[in-house]
């Protein structure tokens, strides 16, 4: 009885020691095609990567610029990247209603009425324009893209506006500063970092937060894979998932150091960065609100921006 109580505490201690030098074992490293936009939404991307926690995953993350999130998501429907940065939703949204199930979507960035994103910016002196009611008659200027002018035209049918007395008129971000200095547009419905931009260079001021008008939290942009590369690759998605996670506890803790790491990937200085949100970041075990993502898809569905309607929870099923 004794030696066999000595047996069992010697296969105790070794079945111990094997697991502790398995839990420390480097993990093989693997290579890894990711996108990334030059914007504050993909900031857990660029601090995974710049603070180590992509390799310390064993994860070789070869970062691809793209411009837009039609490019990155592009890219990846393509298999140009293994796994996208931020992109977004309504990006999402339109492949699922071409190409159902196609999308598993890794993390969500939201903005809410505490983390703007979407603005209307007015020119720096002009008091006529202080809230979207008083953009009846005027021109706007609006980021590029279908899901823009859906947006606005929702909230201005919620404040009451016919939006066809708005004239709308998409200009690209770099353009957008100037047209609102030279008069050509009487405001801006635009993303950050230009409205902070404005504020800053004293050309523009932020009227209204336009998050105030969407659910609550809206959700802005997603980290994805293809379905068929996540059924084969869940070990890597694992390990990319867990390297963002640790990014954004570190972004939440050291939120302007976070914020400083943007300056090496987008054109902004740290003037600019270190006053622009860049969203909140989930991790991937905090729960999604699908109701939410549901009703900000079907608000899109009913402004023309989506063709048909689609079931969102399909971005998240394997």
């Amino acid at each position: 009885m004794k030696n066999a109580k000595m047996i069992l505490g010697v296969v105790v201690v070794v079945l111990i020691i094997l697991g502790f030098w398995y839990a420390q074992k480097p993990k093989e490293t693997k290579t890894i095609k990711m996108s990334y936009i030059p914007a504050s939404c993909d900031l857990v991307n660029f601090v995974a990567q710049e603070k180590g926690f992509y390799a310390e995953e064993g994860l070789n993350v070869e970062l691809t610029k793209f411009d837009t999130s039609n490019q990155a998501s592009d890219a990846l429907l393509a298999g140009r990247i293994d796994a996208s940065g931020c992109f977004a939703y309504p990006v999402a949204f339109s492949v699922e209603a071409n190409q159902p199930d196609t999308y598993k979507t890794i993390r969500s960035i939201i903005a809410s009425p505490e983390h703007p994103f979407l603005w209307l910016v007015a020119k720096t002196g002009d008091e006529s324009t202080k809230s979207f009611k008083d953009l009846a008659g005027k021109k706007v200027g609006r980021f590029p893209g279908s899901t823009t002018e859906a947006q606005l035209k929702y909230i201005l049918k919620k404040v009451g506006v016919d939006p066809s007395s708005v004239t709308m008129l998409p200009i690209a971000q770099a353009q957008q500063i100037n047209a609102l200095m030279s008069g050509s547009v009487d405001a801006l419905f635009v993303l950050e970092p230009t409205p902070t931009v404005a504020e800053i260079q004293g050309v523009g001021r932020k009227v209204e937060n336009a998050e105030t008008y969407f659910p609550n939290p809206r959700y802005n942009a997603l980290y994805a894979v293809l379905k068929n590369y996540y059924r084969n690759n869940k070990d890597i998605v694992g390990r990319i998932e867990k390297a963002q996670d640790k990014a954004v506890d570190y972004i939440r803790q050291n939120p302007d150091e976070a914020r400083k790491v943007l300056t090496k990937y987008t054109p902004y200085d740290e003037s600019i960065v270190l006053k622009v949100d860049p969203g909140y970041a989930l991790k991937s075990d905090e729960k999604i609100d699908l109701a939410k993502i549901q009703e900000y898809a079907d608000i899109l569905l009913s402004e023309g921006d989506l063709k048909s309607k689609i079931d969102v929870s399909k971005l998240f099923s394997e």
